[in-house]
């Protein structure tokens, strides 16, 4: 499903049904477009967050929740993930300003 919708962010919780959600965390990570991803859990346990961002979660989340933070963090990443983008783009034109790109020149010498 994320390989066809292609989010921008994901809220996954740690226990679901079938496959906990550090193992679709892995499995995000090997994704052509990967999404940000904000973990939730009724388990605070430090274990799970500490695995949760070594997987490359952007946030945790502890239920239950107060919508409002949720939204402010949903925010937060997406900003984070936007000035990431920009910020790569922005060093890929500055690079390729950098070179010489098509130098032609004549000399005697």
């Amino acid at each position: 499903m994320v390989s066809t919708e292609k989010p921008d962010l994901i809220l996954l919780d740690i226990k679901m049904p079938g496959m906990t959600g550090l193992e679709v965390l892995e499995k995000l990570n090997k994704a052509e477009s990967r999404p940000e991803v904000i973990m939730v859990s009724g388990h605070t346990d430090t274990k799970f967050v500490v695995e949760s961002m070594q997987l490359g979660a952007a946030e945790f989340v502890e239920k239950p929740f107060d919508v409002k933070e949720v939204e402010n963090r949903i925010r937060l990443v997406l900003d984070r993930a936007r000035l990431r983008r920009e910020n790569a783009e922005l060093k890929k034109e500055i690079q390729s300003k950098a070179g010489y790109g098509s130098f032609i020149g004549d000399s005697v010498r």
